[in-house]
Protein backbone atom coordinates (compact mmCIF):
# COMPACT_ATOMS: atom_id res chain seq x y z
CA UNK A 1 0.00 0.00 0.00
CA UNK A 2 1.28 3.15 -0.73
CA UNK A 3 1.42 6.39 1.07
CA UNK A 4 -1.44 8.07 -0.59
CA UNK A 5 -3.66 5.04 0.05
CA UNK A 6 -2.74 4.83 3.64
CA UNK A 7 -3.06 8.62 4.50
CA UNK A 8 -6.65 8.39 2.82
CA UNK A 9 -7.42 5.47 4.89
CA UNK A 10 -7.16 6.85 8.09
CA UNK A 11 -7.15 3.64 10.10
CA UNK A 12 -4.44 3.87 12.94
CA UNK A 13 -4.31 -0.20 12.74
CA UNK A 14 -3.12 0.24 8.94
CA UNK A 15 -0.57 3.03 10.35
CA UNK A 16 0.85 1.36 12.88
CA UNK A 17 1.34 -2.11 10.67
CA UNK A 18 3.05 0.49 8.22
CA UNK A 19 5.43 2.06 10.57
CA UNK A 20 6.59 -1.26 11.90
CA UNK A 21 7.10 -3.05 8.32
CA UNK A 22 9.21 0.26 7.53
CA UNK A 23 10.94 -0.32 10.94
CA UNK A 24 11.91 -3.78 10.06
CA UNK A 25 13.10 -2.72 6.19
CA UNK A 26 17.14 -3.62 5.93
CA UNK A 27 17.96 -0.06 4.54
CA UNK A 28 16.10 1.89 7.43
CA UNK A 29 17.97 -0.29 10.53
CA UNK A 30 21.49 0.22 8.30
CA UNK A 31 20.49 3.72 8.34
CA UNK A 32 18.89 3.83 11.92
CA UNK A 33 22.51 2.21 13.07
CA UNK A 34 24.42 4.85 10.87
CA UNK A 35 22.54 7.86 12.79
CA UNK A 36 23.16 5.97 16.01
CA UNK A 37 26.91 5.92 15.68
CA UNK A 38 26.96 9.39 13.95
CA UNK A 39 25.17 10.54 17.41
CA UNK A 40 28.28 9.93 19.72
CA UNK A 41 30.99 11.20 17.80
CA UNK A 42 32.09 14.15 18.88
CA UNK A 43 31.79 17.54 16.93
CA UNK A 44 35.15 18.53 17.81
CA UNK A 45 36.68 15.48 16.63
CA UNK A 46 34.95 16.08 13.10
CA UNK A 47 36.14 19.67 13.40
CA UNK A 48 39.90 18.73 13.68
CA UNK A 49 39.70 16.29 10.68
CA UNK A 50 41.54 17.51 8.07
CA UNK A 51 40.06 16.24 3.59
CA UNK A 52 41.79 12.97 3.77
CA UNK A 53 40.69 12.70 7.46
CA UNK A 54 37.24 13.44 7.03
CA UNK A 55 36.82 11.14 3.80
CA UNK A 56 38.85 7.93 5.94
CA UNK A 57 36.36 8.95 8.42
CA UNK A 58 33.26 8.85 6.35
CA UNK A 59 34.01 5.22 4.17
CA UNK A 60 34.73 3.66 7.76
CA UNK A 61 31.71 4.39 8.81
CA UNK A 62 29.87 1.64 7.84
CA UNK A 63 32.60 -0.75 9.07
CA UNK A 64 32.08 1.36 12.49
CA UNK A 65 28.28 0.47 12.30
CA UNK A 66 28.22 -3.41 11.39
CA UNK A 67 31.20 -3.53 14.66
Amino acid sequence: MDINSLWDLRHENRWLDALNRYWVNPTVCKNRDTEQFMDKVELEYIQRLDTQEWYDFLTNISLEVRG
